[in-house]
């Protein structure tokens, strides 16, 4: 099932966004690469990964997506 990008847009998060598009770009450079979000609820971490996962279907990789309770 394809997964729908429903967010605004993002907003004061230019430098993790940046983290995010450098990760991705080492990835294309066949290098290894990981990004962890943490901190206090409320705060975007759920925005940023869809953003993550947006730009990664982009650029033409597979995204698996999970959760848990």
């Amino acid at each position: 099932m394809p997964f729908e990008f429903r967010v605004g847009p993002t907003v004061g998060r230019e430098s993790a966004l940046e983290q995010i598009d450098a990760t991705l770009e080492a990835l294309e450079a066949g290098r290894s690469g990981c990004i962890a979000l943490d901190g206090e609820p409320g705060i975007g971490k759920t925005h940023l990964l869809t953003e993550l996962h947006r730009r990664a279907e982009e650029r033409g990789y597979l995204v698996l997506g999970g959760s848990a309770t």
